[in-house]
């Protein structure tokens, strides 16, 4: 059986629409586990920390306080118009080994930002 992720990275990106293509524009990189958000980059965490998120499933409205991990597994469906382009990602295994090695956490981000500018 399949074990659910006690720590989720979320990050939302603004698409720039340029002559040059479009180009994401960080908005708010955040951790969440269930005692909250942890933000990590960008100065949007704290306002998109108040959107609630509505359970397609059965309608219920949650607030980020309420379950934070399933709120944010909910924010791609909440956040999925206009020209935002939002991402949800297990980070249970990274922030383990980041306890294990915090070193090793450092480079691992580093080299993920490096090759997303390289794009």
């Amino acid at each position: 059986m399949e074990s659910e992720a006690t720590m989720l990275r979320v990050i939302i990106n603004q698409i720039l629409r340029t002559g040059d293509g479009d180009r994401p524009h960080l908005l708010a990189q955040f951790r969440v586990d269930e005692h909250g958000i942890h933000p990590e980059a960008g100065d949007r965490t704290q306002a998109i920390a108040t959107i609630p998120a509505i359970d397609p499933e059965n309608g219920e409205r949650l607030q980020s306080e309420d379950d934070p991990l399933r709120w944010a597994r909910l924010l791609p469906f909440e956040l999925r118009a206009g020209d935002l382009a939002v991402s949800v990602e297990d980070a249970t295994e990274t922030m383990e080994a980041a306890r294990r090695d915090p070193i090793a956490e450092l480079v691992t981000e580093s080299s993920a930002e490096t090759a997303e500018f390289a794009h």
